[in-house]
């Protein structure tokens, strides 16, 4: 939330590391309402999560404003 916040990196790096970073908000619920899915709902959460963030800062490290 604070990488949103603080406003220096862009586009899909602003907002990714808080999709990413929302795991308990997914997961807790998932585990009240499908406990017996909730193991499998937690790990592709964090797998798909921070993949992804991994895949747009490689592909696009302009967007965290870094220089060369």
């Amino acid at each position: 939330m604070r990488i949103a916040i603080a406003g220096r990196w862009r586009g899909a790096a602003r907002f990714w590391p808080t999709v990413a970073e929302s795991w308990a908000p997914v997961t807790v619920p998932t585990a009240f309402l499908l406990p017996a899915a909730a193991q499998y709902v937690g790990a592709a959460h964090l797998l798909i999560g921070y993949v992804a963030l991994g895949v747009i800062l490689a592909a696009r490290p302009e967007l965290t404003g870094t220089r060369d």
